[in-house]
């Protein structure tokens, strides 16, 4: 498989365009990866927005609607608990 034909999901692909955010402990490859970082974070507030503003409208009657802003209400909830059982280690 030739790399046009390699296909990437979208987080991969994010993960890719962003680069490695871990640290390294040379100063030189960790500025860099501290920029990565910072380019993480931005997303990831984007995203986390995106999801939030989604998520508020859960108790709409329209089906679709209601569908996919508690999908966003139950990610968000799944993934702020588990942030937490990981940083409480």
């Amino acid at each position: 498989m030739t790399n046009e034909q390699q296909k990437y999901s979208i987080a991969e692909f994010a993960m890719k365009s962003i680069g490695s955010i871990f640290p390294y402990g040379d100063t030189n490859i960790d500025e860099k990866r501290s920029e990565n970082a910072d380019n993480a974070i931005e997303l990831l507030d984007a995203l986390v927005d995106a999801m939030i503003d989604s998520a508020k409208l859960k108790d709409r009657c329209e089906w679709s609607i209601s569908k996919i802003a508690n999908k966003c209400n139950d990610t968000l909830i799944e993934k702020a608990k588990y942030i937490l059982s990981v940083l409480d280690d």
